[in-house]
């Protein structure tokens, strides 16, 4: 084994990178001209073919695999399920439980399952479902709305006013501005991204401010920080300000 992995050309390794497992079977390519691109494997196709083909890297054990995947969900390579073989729908993305999913976020080792494990591409997986936001009215200092009648504002609706037209109908004031702030789970923020997209499409420039505020006693890992939050904000080329 010190011949094959430390002296001279290394033939066996200890690792891969996640770029490797999607190389190895062609997750995210197109296979056949005129096919759509391979959008999610089985993790035991994953795992096989890097013993199932000649060519390198040749790997020590399927334990390499299994932490490559980690490492490629963390790093938003790919998303990984467990359960049933997932159908791909006609809008081209699989049909599960979004919460079933794990993207972009640690996992352990032991979670990844080669019997029922699946790796999918991150176009692929479904849309959060969307929501709507509804900020309280800013009131005065006696607690009455200003301005706007008592009530909820629904995000991407302008607020009626007091007054209505000869016609009957409702005047309506636009909205030069919008603040919101709010706090969400994992499963909130997911469900919240439509909302949030919708704002931005309406938006100058088509971009929207937000301000993350996230707090942890027991306090941050900066290494996981780096891998799990700066490094993916920077692939979605988003700039911090």
């Amino acid at each position: 084994m010190e011949m094959l992995t430390a002296m001279g050309v290394q033939r066996v390794f200890g690792s891969v990178t996640p770029s490797k497992v999607t190389g190895r079977v062609k997750l995210g390519e197109i296979l056949r001209e005129g096919e759509a691109p391979r959008l999610g494997v089985t993790a035991k196709e994953a795992r096989d073919a890097f013993f199932e083909f000649l060519e390198p890297p040749r790997i020590e054990s399927d334990t390499v695999v299994r932490k490559a995947i980690v490492r490629g969900v963390l790093e938003g390579a790919f998303a990984y399920f467990s359960g049933p073989k997932p159908v791909l729908g006609a809008d081209g993305a699989y049909q599960v439980s979004l919460e079933r999913i794990a993207y972009r976020r640690n996992i352990a080792e032991d979670e990844v399952d080669f019997d029922t494990g699946f790796l999918m591409m991150p176009s692929a997986l479904p849309a959060p479902p969307a929501i709507i936001i509804t900020p309280i009215p800013p009131t005065d200092k006696e607690g009455v709305c200003e301005g706007n009648t008592p009530g909820n504002v629904v995000l991407g609706a302008p607020p009626s006013s007091a007054g209505t037209s000869e016609a009957g109908a409702t005047s309506k004031a636009a909205m030069n501005s919008i603040h919101l702030r709010f706090q969400a789970t994992r499963k909130q923020l997911y469900a919240s991204f439509q909302a949030l997209a919708n704002l931005a499409d309406r938006s100058d420039d088509g971009k929207i401010t937000v301000i993350i505020e996230g707090k942890a006693e027991a306090g941050y890992d900066q290494t996981w920080v780096r891998n799990a939050v700066e490094e993916p904000l920077d692939e979605a080329d988003i700039e911090r300000k």
